[in-house]
């Protein structure tokens, strides 16, 4: 375990000269398959905004690591989707081995998202499943139908409103 730790080294019953030593433990070498991510960003994210999560290293042991020692990759794949739209995450040392994760999504729908070391392997929990649902706007919504350009009283006109993010992804509503 790292911290801090007093060692007492005595002879006879009697402390030897310094005794007793204060050491300072650090963490062991950074180990991927043990470090964690926490936040909304793991799990949600709305398109076109930024979105972040923190990685924390840890060592071999679960020792969250102290330095800027570690090196992530982060990317984002559109699950089920013809065209292939990826993001990619930027990461930004915080402290204390902590590691403040941005990236923005401008497609909606279902992405995996995938955090690893520099040599491809994976933190615990990736890779992790974002939701990225969209806001309807109305600048950005179509409107079209015989209800738009006539009616009769009494009769009912049909007019269709097909609603579209800012970024002109459809948003889908189930009644």
């Amino acid at each position: 375990i790292s911290g801090y730790i007093s060692i007492s080294i005595r002879l006879n019953d009697l402390h030897i000269h310094h005794s007793p030593f204060n050491v300072t433990v650090l963490p062991g070498a950074f180990s991927s398959t043990v470090s964690s991510a926490s936040g909304a960003g793991l799990s949600r994210a709305t398109a076109g905004e930024e979105t972040q999560f923190v990685i924390q290293s840890k060592d071999e042991g679960g020792n969250n690591k102290v330095n800027d020692d570690a090196h992530f990759d982060v990317s984002l794949s559109l699950v089920d989707s013809d065209d292939e739209v990826d993001v990619i995450g930027t990461t930004s040392f915080i402290g204390s081995g902590r590691y403040l994760v941005s990236y923005t999504a401008f497609v909606s729908g279902q992405y995996n998202l995938v955090v690893s070391d520099e040599n491809g392997e994976s933190i615990n929990g990736s890779p992790f499943s974002v939701v990225s649902p969209n806001v309807m706007s109305g600048p950005f919504s179509i409107v079209d139908g015989d209800g738009l350009v006539s009616g009769v009283v009494g009769e009912t006109n049909q007019v269709r409103v097909q609603g579209r993010d800012r970024y002109l992804n459809l948003v889908h509503y189930s009644t």
